[in-house]
């Protein structure tokens, strides 16, 4: 036997008059070079990485293999510390820790330093957010990346006819992605706007339900950590109420 609960929720009643919906499309920053970041990746991803042997420093968009460890005033801060990564050194605001990036061109392979940054804000514990830490670096081999040539032979290896096929792929692909992406920010910026004056009561299986997946990811970030139970439910217990939140928000 078994016993199944269901939960309902009243309707939510919409305006007849939808005139006053705006809807505007933010200008994204290279959204016109998008086909070719598409194209770009592929040819990445199919690439051949190269060791190189010269005592020298990594250049711009090359691949290095570096640990880096990050400690704050207490120790080692946990799920800053990784072995063997691979990071490709291109320069962008976006990028995680640009000063790690900054700091790994200015070194040769076995050569370590240091430098500090501020712990970013989406860092799972908030005690620790907007906290100097100092990052130990230290870089171990320098990969030149060789791409093939986007050509027939290229695209008949990946099992297209030929490259125009491919591009074809490719551009599908690339119109597909962004306008997905477009779609998700016009029915969020829409939906924003017909909740503003409204609430909708959320069942609270469903806020449970995402509620437990924001917590696990907390713990899947600190799982190889060396974080003992007591720190993890210490660090669960002030992320809660963010998460709660967050969870109201997606459940919506």
């Amino acid at each position: 036997a078994f016993q199944c609960t269901f939960e309902t929720v009243p309707p939510v009643s919409l305006p007849e008059d939808l005139s006053s919906l705006e809807l505007r499309f933010p200008r994204e920053e290279g959204e016109h070079t998008h086909l070719q970041e598409v194209v770009d990746q592929y040819l990445s991803q199919n690439a051949e990485l190269v060791p190189v042997h010269e005592k020298r420093c990594p250049a711009e968009d090359e691949i290095v293999l570096a640990d880096i460890c990050g400690a704050g005033e207490n120790g080692p801060v946990p799920g800053m510390r990784s072995l063997n990564q691979k990071i490709r050194l291109k320069a962008s605001a976006a990028a995680p820790l640009p000063e790690v990036v900054a700091l790994l061109k200015t070194l040769r392979p076995g050569e370590s330093a240091e430098t500090r940054v501020i712990c970013p804000a989406d860092y799972p514990d908030p005690l620790m957010r907007g906290r100097p830490v100092v990052m130990t670096v230290t870089l171990r081999a320098i990969y030149r990346e060789i791409r093939p040539a986007f050509g027939d032979a290229f695209a008949q290896k990946k099992g297209f006819k030929d490259v125009f096929q491919l591009k074809q792929a490719l551009f599908e692909y690339a119109a597909r992605t962004y306008l997905q992406r477009m779609q998700r920010i016009a029915r969020e910026t829409l939906l924003d706007q017909l909740m503003e004056t409204r609430t909708v009561p959320v069942p609270q299986a469903l806020h449970r339900r995402f509620l437990e997946i924001r917590l696990r990811s907390v713990r899947d970030f600190f799982a190889s950590a060396d974080m003992d139970a007591a720190q993890l439910e210490a660090v669960l217990e002030r992320i809660r109420p963010e998460a709660e939140a967050q969870a109201m928000r997606d459940a919506r």
